[in-house]
């Protein structure tokens, strides 16, 4: 996240002239400050009145800091101040300028007229022991300086208060005008690709030798061939980073094949996978390689990615630095077997993901080795030029001899020759050495607890600390033992070791960032994270960089108590919310708080605040969740936050939520709103409503019932798009997308993190009968009534193949798990095998009539196919001979899955079992008397210790393998579920119901809770004549009585339902369905309000704010509270 924008205004002034006003002068800025604080503007005043007249470089440092300002204010007094020995060349001040002309006439040279003015004391206000006090050449120097500015912008004082006054307003003018008030200043992330050729100067600067090495990449990058993975491997301070630095800019100047390029480096979130991520998207869209779309979360960003580079046909090269540094050892964004065009080019050191990298089939390790002797003399004789410096022969010899072939030590042995003044014999014979040597030197000069702590900011945040931060916490955590130019003596101390990246500062290697925090331990570091959280706490949200950096602080200074304020903070979460790049970081902030190892948050740590209830790790996990639930919706309207909240914790667990549940249906213990006590969530619900609903014009929709799916439950999303029954249903080979079909005739690709529709078709003619996804392609295949399959690109969102070739509609459709060839089954009775390009390739001649489905084993030497006589026949793939027929089932088979081993192969259907076979013995090894109806899917965890169930009865089963124990029953649908799958990773199922939704389910442990009401479609829905009640009429000839005002099901009615004339509705409202929401207008609140529901009929009730609607078999009794 980027730091705002930061103004500096230099205050030139001999030092007794404002010494009795230093701190009103600090007011006067503190004031200003405030004023621009909305404008995301901060001001760093530097107000340089030295004490101390023996730094030697004083003169360079005062005027270098006038150059870095924005705004220049001189105050000439009485005194015309200390004429230093010689000028910033070092050569002999004969002028005898003081230090403060100096500064002057800087400024008169590089700050404009505009951004500059000065203040000139009366004399007279002045005593007679003052001005004696400064000789008669003084007095006559400071006149003439006067003279010299009479044509700029000049205020005179008559007292201390009248220079400041006149200070506060003049600079508070020219701040106006420069950034209009009312007007905020742009930020966000930081251009990325100039922060790459920012890094990537860097690193280049000073490159020698390594010729024949940048010879083997420039070779390796010009060929397309299978080995197109190139892992740099080599120990730290190799000068891996420079190497690549320089192989990128040589190829850039040389060749026409477009160039990518990531350094985990760059600061900020370039070492997660999402800044990964996004900085090779941003390059790649820019090189036209990847088409610009709009991606939301990490999970699409990741696929789109792999999938854009699996798909081009351009020659490519993508260069990565420093993978070993990325903060988790996760790969999933970096496919195993990009095509030949795409040449990666990756360093490392041999740890952390180099491990799983190397396991690549297609990676060709080069070893760097250090440099030869002859190099580590030229990168010497290059630095001597650069510094105009001298060494002798015995000097570079003993460089050359402990520098051991390592640039990394001979660049911090110079440097700390010629910046620390240490000479060569004195030097430590490490890397790690000679940083501790500069630590050690810089506590020396410095004070042991001050480089301590400016050290350890820096190197406790997530990329770096903005210089405004670095500074307000120094100069307040030392205001008594440091002197005003301590920041930036100390930071041209650092000069070579602290560099800015992406508005930041930052370490200029990994390695120097390790020493360090080795250096301070964990005691150390804990302090800078706790320092730095104690002054992220005193700005307010309006400061993105406190709504980043917070929580990150607060854990790694193991403040949890804060932590957990922090993220039930209802201010936080809004502000968080308010900006889309920093609601990605809030996720990422509630999975740290949830499943960090290092500096886990206690499961049992509970504290009191937000009124009567208490906050821990649950009651984060479960604001995590609410608001996954609704991400999308809050993507759109983050001001609705509240709503959401409220609508999803209030009802998890408030004592009210038993009125609308099935007694009985669970053990009272396991239900969560029978345990009201302090830790119960809907207390936190009810203060935010209350501070909320204490604010002028706040207007929400509340829900009278309790909304599904709840906190608790399994259920993830639920997905609406098709208008008819969903036939079938399946993971792409990531598990990050899912692909749905359905009698609409229509194809849906969704985004599981978001729910979002990424793409559909109605290609099809007819009705769309099945899906499959290919294992390690970027492709999809859709069977469907008009007797074609297609053949699909998940990037491309086109088709890339059709398959004629049946004469009836296709059942079932299964890609080969080595390589993309599909078989696939029709009514016809014929089973083929396709090629990706659509050309049939073989076909299996079956005497058992027509299959409902057909599946390779995982080693793809065997197909199943199941039929509607209830055989299941194992085929040889290779030969297409019928190797045997599995016999038992009493009816048509529907399911199959083959264990993850493949030893084993399961099925079911509509007899209502489940049976599990050998394939080695050929025999059905257990039965299982499964479900009530037709058994219409089977899934089977990747581990093979779990296996999943649907059926026509509504319900999802879970089944403990090897002995098929039912460890879960679940009414997972309203209607017939037709079709069952799950993720390559087995974190997630998904399943499809008659209904016309798609189902995303978790496989970890959950309750989905009975609700009172209907079992069946809900058809009907009326208000009575006095608008209190609301009449339901449903598929399970049940008429159900809704209160409207406390939403309970007041009564349930068996028969048919008859229509009622509702009375008309509420005039002041206006409601409209617009997709996935509801849409309510009225004349008393200012704006539109939303709400996430999908809603098949809606009416409103005649003298009350209630809307009534249902979808499924679900009631929605909303209300809308305008204040």
């Amino acid at each position: 996240m980027q730091p705002w924008k930061t103004l500096k205004v230099f205050v030139s002034s001999t030092f007794k002239d404002l010494e009795l006003e230093r701190d009103q002068l600090a007011k006067v800025f503190a004031e200003i400050q405030r004023s621009i604080f909305s404008r995301k503007l901060q001001l760093i005043p530097y107000d340089l009145r030295w004490r101390e007249r023996s730094e030697k470089d004083l003169v360079n440092w005062c005027l270098d800091m006038v150059e870095e300002c924005d705004y220049f204010i001189g105050i000439l007094g009485y005194r015309y101040g200390w004429r230093p020995p010689h000028t910033a060349e070092g050569k002999p001040n004969n002028q005898k300028l003081s230090i403060t002309e100096m500064e002057i006439r800087k400024a008169l040279e590089v700050i404009p007229p505009s951004k500059r003015f000065f203040c000139f004391g009366d004399l007279q206000q002045y005593n007679e022991e003052q001005l004696a006090s400064e000789a008669p050449e003084d007095l006559e120097s400071l006149q003439k300086l006067k003279d010299d500015l009479r044509n700029e912008k000049v205020f005179s004082y008559k007292d201390s208060q009248s220079v400041l006054q006149h200070m506060h307003k003049e600079l508070q003018t020219i701040i106006d005008s420069d950034f209009r008030p009312g007007k905020q200043v742009e930020t966000g992330v930081v251009d990325r690709e100039s922060a790459l050729q920012e890094i990537i100067n860097e690193k280049n600067k000073g490159f020698v030798g390594r010729v024949s090495y940048l010879n083997k990449l420039e070779d390796f990058c010009e060929k397309q061939n299978e080995k197109n993975y190139l892992a740099v491997n080599a120990v730290a301070g190799t000068g891996k980073s420079a190497l690549l630095a320089n192989f990128i800019c040589r190829w850039r100047k040389n060749m026409q094949i477009p160039i990518a390029a990531h350094y985990m480096s760059m600061a900020g979130d370039s070492r997660s996978v999402s800044g990964i991520v996004h900085s090779l998207t941003q390059q790649l869209i820019r090189l036209n390689i990847l088409e610009e779309k709009s991606q939301t979360t990490t999970e699409e960003m990741i696929y789109f990615l792999r999938s854009g580079l699996m798909n081009t046909k351009r020659h490519v090269v993508i260069a990565i630095d420093g993978l070993d540094e990325m903060e988790e050892d996760e790969l999933s964004w970096l496919p195993e077997n990009l095509p030949h065009n795409i040449r990666m080019v990756i360093t490392t050191r041999a740890v952390g993901a180099w491990e799983k990298l190397k396991s690549y089939p297609q990676v060709e390790q080069l070893d760097l080795p250090t440099l030869q002797d002859q190099e580590i003399l030229e990168i010497i004789d290059n630095y001597q030029r650069e510094r105009n410096i001298s060494l002798t022969p015995t000097e570079k010899d003993i460089l050359l001899k402990r520098a051991t072939g390592n640039p990394l030590f001979l660049k911090v042995a110079l440097d700390e020759m010629t910046a620390g003044g240490t000479a060569i014999a004195q030097l430590a014979e490490t890397v790690d050495g000679l940083f501790h040597q500069i630590l050690k030197r810089l506590q020396q000069s410095y004070g042991e607890k001050a480089i301590e702590n400016y050290l350890g900011l820096i190197a406790s945040g997530r990329g770096g600390i903005a210089e405004i931060e670095l500074e307000q916490i120094m100069l307040e955590e030392h205001q008594r033992s440091i002197s005003d130019d301590f920041m930036i003596r100390i930071h041209k101390s650092l000069d070579n070791f602290i560099v800015k990246r992406e508005g930041l500062l930052n370490f200029f290697h990994p390695e120097f960032e390790r020493t360090v925090k080795m250096f301070l331990g964990k005691a150390g570091m804990r302090w800078a994270h706790n320092r730095f959280s104690h002054y992220l706490l005193q700005q307010t949200y309006e400061y993105e960089r406190s709504l980043f950096e917070l929580p990150y602080q607060l854990q790694w200074a193991e403040k949890y108590d804060t932590l957990l304020k922090t993220l039930s903070d209802l201010k936080f979460l809004e502000a968080k919310c308010g900006n889309n790049i920093l609601l990605n970081s809030l996720l990422e902030d509630f999975e740290r708080a949830l499943y960090n190892q290092t500096v886990p948050l206690d499961e049992n740590l509970d504290i009191s605040c937000w009124g009567n209830g208490k906050i821990n790790k649950e009651i984060i996990r479960l604001i995590a969740r609410a608001i996954n639930l609704d991400l999308q919706f809050i993507r759109r309207y983050p001001q609705q936050l509240f709503q959401c909240l409220w609508n999803r914790c209030y009802w998890h667990d408030c004592p009210i939520t038993a009125k609308h549940h099935v007694k009985d249906a669970f053990k009272a213990g396991s239900l969560p709103w029978h345990r009201d006590d302090e830790k119960c969530i809907y207390h936190l619900a009810e203060y935010w409503r209350k501070a909320k609903e204490s604010q002028r014009h706040f207007s929400w929709i509340r829900s009278k019932r309790p909304l599904p799916p709840g906190l608790n439950s399994p259920l993830q999303k639920i997905l609406y798009g098709h208008t008819r029954k969903v036939s079938d249903v399946t993971f792409n080979a990531q598990g990050s997308q899912v692909i749905s079909a359905g009698e609409d005739r229509e194809v849906y690709l969704w985004s599981v993190s978001t729910g979002e529709v990424l793409f559909r078709s109605t290609k099809h003619g007819k009705k769309v009968n099945c899906v499959a996804a290919a294992a390690n392609e970027d492709i999809f295949a859709s069977g469907g009534s008009d007797n074609n399959i297609y053949l699909w690109s998940t990037s491309l969102r086109k088709t890339i193949a059709t398959c004629s070739g049946h004469t009836l509609p296709i059942t079932s459709i299964a890609f080969h798990p080595q390589h993309s060839q599909l078989v696939s089954a029709a009514y016809d009775g014929e089973i083929h095998l396709w090629s990706p390009k659509g050309e049939l390739l073989e076909s299996f001649v079956s005497k058992e009539g027509y299959a409902w489905k057909v599946l390779f084993s995982p080693d793809g030497k065997y197909l199943a196919t199941a039929h509607k006589t209830g055989n299941i026949c194992i085929w040889d793939v290779e030969t297409q001979n019928l190797e045997f027929t599995l016999k038992g089932h009493k009816g048509d088979v529907h399911a199959l899955v083959f264990t993850p081993n493949g030893q084993q192969i399961i099925s079911a259907g509509t007899d209502h079992t489940i049976r599990i076979w050998s394939i080695t013995s050929r025999q059905c090894l257990r039965k299982i008397e499964a479900h009530k109806e037709l058994i219409s899917g089977l899934a089977i965890h990747p581990n093979g210790k779990y296996l999943y169930s649907v059926s026509w009865d509504r319900m999802l089963c879970t089944w403990e393998l090897p002995f098929a124990n039912c460890i879960s029953k679940i009414k997972a649908h309203e209607t017939e579920i037709r079709s069952i799958a799950i993720n390559s990773r087995g974190t997630n199922l998904a399943t499809t119901g008659v209904e016309g939704t798609v189902r995303i389910w978790s496989t970890q442990p959950g309750a989905v809770y009975m609700m009172r009401g209907h079992e069946g479609l809900i058809s009907n829905l009326d208000f009575t004549e006095s608008g209190e009640e609301i009449s339901t009429g449903a598929a399970d000839k049940r008429i159900c009585i809704w209160s409207a005002k406390t939403g309970n099901c007041l009564r349930v009615q068996h028969g048919l339902y008859r229509t009622l004339q509702s009375p008309k509705g509420n005039s002041r409202l206006l409601v409209e369905q617009e997709g996935e929401e509801l849409v309510v207008k009225a004349r008393h609140i200012k704006s539109a309000l939303h709400f996430p529901a999908k809603v098949k009929q809606f009416k409103i009730a005649p003298h009350e704010s209630i809307i009534a609607g249902y979808f499924g078999d679900y009631v929605y009794i909303l209300e809308l509270i305008a204040k």
